[in-house]
Parts: structure tokens; C-alpha cells; sequence
């Protein structure tokens, strides 16, 4: 017997300001998901930027909306975040991927470091969605790659963001829906440039988010070939 295909949703928030269609295109490449929602930060210097992305991926076939607002860098991928929890009904979904385009905000992070570790993280949560579903029947509530317990601190040496236990390195998370979707909806996101970052360390307990793979560098500094995961 043939097992039904859990439907999935891959949400992208899209900052479109250098080397955008690049990352883009990168991130859209062997996509498992159903569906796509898309979120575009609009460049208040340049927003024409936004309507040239808009006409961009409204030609993908998967794409189903493409929202907008207008870009707050102390706010960071939040404002977005909360568009797609307010804009989707994810009751149409059991599994919910969050993706950004990593290296977009400024042309210094157009690396190859950079680039790798775009590839790393879309390997594991957009293009082999079916790993993440492997760790849910498990019994696992949240997967990612680079699972990681350390936050920022604020100046006195305390932590910035208490509320939050864990966060995954990369911030492309993949959450199931069938165990967190009231706590998805429902749990405050801190307006903040790490808000959504953070954010999912506050659904649940660190025992129930899977590490999809552990790289253990630096990923600004560092290559990371696809031939050390793959």
C-alpha cells in the first residue's frame, strides 16, 4: 500500500536587494513541497526591486500567494513571519517549512562560504523534505540543521532572548504541523532582527527538535562542499 503524501507548504521571505535571483533560484531548485508562499521585504530605497521580484516568482508553478511589506531592518524577517501566520491557512497542511534568501542584505555576503551554506540548508529542508518527515514519525516536532543551545547575550551577560531554548543555525526550520500548529499560530514572535530565529525555540522542548546535520564551522568564514553531506 502506497503511503498519501503528507501535503507540505515551504513559506520564503525575500529581502530583494543584491544577488537576489541567484539565491532565489538556488532555494526553488528540486522543491518537495506542495505548495509555495512567498513574503517579499520591500527595499524602501529601491522598491522597484520588489514589483521586479513579484513578476519573478509569480511565474513559479508552485507559488500560490506573494505578499509585502515594507522592510524594517531592526525587525528583521518578523514582520513577514507574521504575515504568512496571519495570511495562511495552515490547516490545509501538516508540514510547514521557513526559508529566507540568506546573503541578499548586502553585496560583502555574496561569498562562496555563504553560498555553501545556502546549499546545505536547502538540501536538507527544501529538497529533501523527506527527512524531516522520517524525524516527525519519530516522533520528533521540529528539524533543522545545526541545532544549537547558544544565543546572543545581552551587554551584562545575560541572555537576550530567556524565553527561548534552542535555535537552529541557518534559520530554514521545518516544523510539524500535527503537533505544534496551535503553538505555531499562537506563540508571541519578538519583533526583532533574531526574532524569528528564536522563535522556535519557545514551541517546545529541546528533546523534541532533530538536528538533520551537525557541520561544525563557521559558515561565514568557511566552505562547506556538498560532498560533506551529501
Amino acid at each position: 500500500m502506497v503511503k498519501k503524501k503528507t501535503k507540505s507548504v515551504l513559506l520564503y521571505n525575500l529581502y530583494p536587494q543584491f544577488n537576489w535571483k541567484n539565491i532565489t533560484d538556488t532555494l526553488f531548485t528540486n522543491v518537495a513541497h506542495d505548495h509555495i508562499y512567498v513574503h517579499i521585504n520591500i527595499p524602501k530605497r529601491n522598491p522597484i526591486k520588489a514589483l521586479q521580484a513579484f513578476f519573478y516568482l509569480k511565474k513559479h508553478v508552485k507559488v500560490k500567494d506573494i505578499y509585502f511589506s515594507i522592510n524594517m531592518k531592526f525587525k528583521g524577517e518578523s514582520k513577514g513571519f507574521e504575515v504568512f501566520r496571519k495570511k495562511i491557512n495552515f490547516n490545509n497542511y501538516e508540514i510547514a517549512s521557513y526559508t529566507h534568501s540568506k546573503g541578499s542584505s548586502r553585496k560583502r555576503k555574496n561569498t562562496k562560504p555563504i553560498k555553501d551554506w545556502t546549499k546545505l540548508l536547502h538540501y536538507f529542508i527544501i529538497e529533501r523534505l523527506d527527512l524531516s518527515q522520517v524525524a516527525f514519525d519519530k516522533g520528533y516536532f521540529l528539524s533543522g540543521v545545526n541545532l544549537k543551545n547558544t544565543h546572543l547575550n545581552n551587554k551584562d551577560g545575560s541572555p537576550l532572548f530567556p524565553e527561548s531554548k534552542f535555535h537552529y543555525s541557518g534559520n530554514f526550520v521545518t516544523i510539524n504541523l500535527k503537533k505544534l500548529q496551535k503553538e505555531f499560530l499562537n506563540t508571541s514572535c519578538r519583533p526583532h532582527y533574531y526574532g524569528v530565529e528564536v522563535f522556535w525555540g519557545t514551541l517546545c522542548d529541546k528533546e523534541k527538535a532533530y538536528s538533520l546535520h551537525q557541520s561544525n564551522v563557521n559558515h561565514y568564514q568557511n566552505n562547506y562542499p556538498e560532498s560533506n553531506y551529501k
